[in-house]
């Protein structure tokens, strides 16, 4: 999983380097200073690295494809990710930017990825399994069930019931006194 993170990464980083006529470094893909909100280019990698994220769930619903360990896939991709840029920059991150996007990362990866995961793992029980849904007008009918369903002994309702409170109201139409226990 590692590697496809950074492999889309290095596409995308590789693609905006072309694109706007900067210049490649490995500095933009395991750097941590390079995210910033003073200009552009920081900017635009904070970007970059959010949509690696939506990539990376798509990776995760295929490669990994359960939902508990949605979590555990997600904190360790951006442990060895904490650990891959300490190692690469010498210092340990200190830039509030790139921890703020970290902790987005980790947020989404884990929201849609369990959410994504989750759809696959039920999708062959419940949505692939024959259910179709029934047009209103083809519908059995009460009269047309077979006489040992429970539903067979219904009694027929009317075409549109009105059912009211004060239907419901003994024949005066006046609400019950409340029943009250003497006092001792």
């Amino acid at each position: 999983m590692q590697v496809v993170y950074y492999l889309i990464a290095l596409v995308l980083i590789l693609f905006m380097a072309i694109v706007s006529g900067k210049s490649f470094t490995f500095s933009l893909l395991f750097s941590w200073e390079s995210v910033r909100v003073d200009n552009t280019l920081g900017w635009t990698l904070g970007m970059l690295w959010l949509l690696d994220t939506f990539f990376c769930v798509l990776a995760l619903t295929v490669i990994v494809g359960r939902s508990k360990l949605a979590l555990d896939f997600t904190l360790t991709l951006h442990g060895i990710n904490v650990l891959i840029c300490w190692l690469w920059t010498g210092r340990f991150p200190r830039n509030w930017t790139w921890w703020g996007l970290q902790l987005a990362s980790v947020i989404l990866m884990y929201a849609l990825g369990r959410w994504t995961t989750q759809w696959r793992e039920l999708r062959a029980t419940f949505f692939e399994s024959g259910f179709e849904m029934v047009p209103v007008s083809t519908a059995p009918k009460p009269s047309t069930v077979a006489p040992t369903s429970p539903i067979a002994s219904w009694p027929e309702s009317p075409a549109s019931p009105e059912v009211s409170i004060t239907s419901m109201l003994p024949e005066t139409g006046a609400l019950p006194e409340p029943q009250t226990k003497p006092t001792a």
